[in-house]
């Protein structure tokens, strides 16, 4: 509690002096070229003070258990380099899968079983001015602190961004939660500091509990005095459901009339909403840029983008490790991302994936810069995909960021309007919570991922026929009770609410699909081809 008000103190104190001046493209590029020459160094201060002087750090258990004391460790990394260095120490068991990373096994090397605590990986060296949360974990999820001069670097990674994609000095908007979530204030702050502050900030969520209302409208009215005492219009948050952004689509408009086509920051299935919407109510949005992230951007949503005259941008990040991945200005791929290399060093290891067998390049990633969230060292993401080390000629590879992510996707989570929810921790709902309110078994269950033609997400309730009659409603409203329960800080509540008014839960009659023409999965990503041309029982 004193952590998390002396949090607050630091941030209420140091916003001031993070606005007085922002970043101009040069500046980023230095402040990037900075961080990469010192990889190295960056890295192994990161271990000794954040591993090897930390009792509680999960990665010293590991290091110690292989036998590698901090001058092993200096020695690896200076002769073989850092990314041979960090594959050594996978191979020596110095890794958290995703599982023991999120707690949800302990961690077990030979001669050694423990589990994971959370605060033995925070970064000592950060000043924490409040706490990040993530989205999707049951009980109290993902938990990290951030502070402004990490935000003031991921204001450098826009400011480079915007630039690579030549929208720098647009008129900017947000459309994202607002506290008790920071997402928006993050959102706001890291567009303030590369030199464009949103002028908009609506939001599909209102936070339900009184006490987390005071207390973000606080943060809120805060910040907004204090930008403007440094010049800054910060704007308060306006409510704008996910299934009617009208308004959204109108500020668009009205920006594009006024020959300053805007850039709208966004989850891929937001953005995707606004452009239909826009094309079908006739609303003139052409040379609006969208800048994505939350959710992979499909082909779908970025050809219902550009059927509206705009483009998308997108992007990656996560609680442990903030912005991770920049949209290539030059793409091979529509999903093409180069990764922060002066933040991260990424490795891509094969990995099984449910009882199908199906193997994934699943993500591990350690952090090397002195203000990261957090200290790790190979700790898989959830994610998966493909990487490649090449020189694209985009300005984002010419700063250094030779490293390329592609097919990006996660192998464990339902991800819908920039939403996510662990899959692990949906299966409960289908192999226990359904079949004891609708009968039938827990292969009768199963959610399943797809879009639709134009690219929106829609979760389905595979149901099989023979459970018999069901209220689709009643199991509708089952599921999103049990998913507002998945988080007690309040952003389940928020998270289910946002499915409901999108209306991204439907029920299908039909027996679930089997991976691989083998095993029924309780969780299932469906092409959306081969989910049209499936058939449906029963409707």
């Amino acid at each position: 509690m004193f952590y998390e008000l002396g949090g607050k103190v630091r941030y209420l104190t140091g916003i001031r002096g993070y606005l007085r001046a922002s970043l101009t493209p040069g500046e980023a590029r230095e402040i990037v070229a900075r961080e990469l020459a010192r990889r190295e160094e960056s890295f192994l201060r990161l271990a000794r003070l954040g591993i090897y002087a930390n009792p509680n750090s999960a990665f010293r258990k590991l290091l110690l258990a292989a036998g590698i004391d901090f001058d092993a460790l200096d020695r690896l990394v200076r002769q073989l380099g850092l990314e041979e260095a960090v594959n050594r120490l996978y191979e020596a068991g110095v890794y958290l899968s995703y599982d023991e990373l999120k707690r949800r096994q302990p961690v077990k090397r030979p001669g050694l079983e423990f589990r994971v605590d959370p605060r033995g990986l925070d970064n000592p060296l950060l000043v924490g001015q409040y706490e990040v949360q993530s989205s999707g974990s049951r009980g109290a999820g993902s938990r990290s602190f951030t502070d402004l001069t990490l935000l003031a670097h991921e204001g450098a990674y826009y400011c480079l961004l915007l630039d690579a994609h030549g929208v720098r000095g647009r008129p900017v908007a947000i459309w994202g939660p607002e506290p008790p979530s920071f997402w928006g204030v993050n959102s706001w702050l890291r567009h303030a500091k590369a030199g464009n502050p949103p002028q908009r900030w609506f939001t599909p969520t209102r936070t339900q509990r009184r006490w987390e209302r005071v207390r973000g409208s606080f943060v809120v009215l805060y910040t907004l005095a204090i930008a403007r005492t440094a010049g800054k219009r910060f704007p308060w948050p306006r409510f704008v459901s996910q299934d009617q952004p009208l308004p959204i689509a109108g500020w668009l408009a009205e920006m594009k009339a006024r020959g300053r086509p805007a850039l709208l920051d966004t989850s891929a299935s937001s953005a995707t909403r606004v452009a239909l919407l826009a094309k079908e109510r006739g609303l003139d949005i052409a040379g609006t840029v969208f800048r994505t992230g939350g959710e992979p951007l499909t082909p779908a949503k970025a050809a219902a983008i550009a059927a509206a005259g705009g483009r998308a941008i997108n992007g990656y990040a996560a609680t442990e490790l903030g912005v991770a991945g920049l949209g290539c200005a030059a793409p091979s791929e529509l999903d093409d991302l180069h990764l922060v290399t002066d933040k991260v060093v990424v490795q891509a290891r094969d990995k099984q994936v449910g009882e199908a067998g199906a193997s994934v390049p699943a993500l591990f990633f350690t952090t090397v810069l002195l203000n990261c969230r957090k200290v790790l060292i190979n700790a898989e993401s959830g994610d998966y995909g493909r990487l490649e080390v090449r020189d694209c000629g985009c300005p984002l590879g010419e700063v250094g960021f030779s490293t390329h992510v592609l097919g990006l996707h996660g192998y464990d989570k339902l991800t819908s309007t920039g939403v996510s929810f662990q899959g692990s921790d949906l299966y409960d709902l289908v192999e226990q919570v359904l079949p004891a309110r609708f009968g039938g078994d827990p292969l009768d269950y199963q959610l399943a991922e797809e879009e639709d033609e134009h690219g929106v997400p829609r979760v389905d309730i595979v149901i099989a026929p023979r459970v018999g009659t069901v209220d689709e409603d009643e199991v509708v409203e089952t599921i999103l009770k049990a998913l507002s329960g998945y988080d007690r800080r309040d952003r389940g509540p928020l998270m289910a609410s946002q499915w409901r008014q999108t209306g991204t839960l439907r029920v299908v009659r039909r027996e679930p699909y089997a991976a691989g023409g083998r095993k029924v999965l309780p969780l299932h990503i469906l092409d959306a081809t081969a989910a049209r041309a499936a058939p449906e029982v029963g409707r």
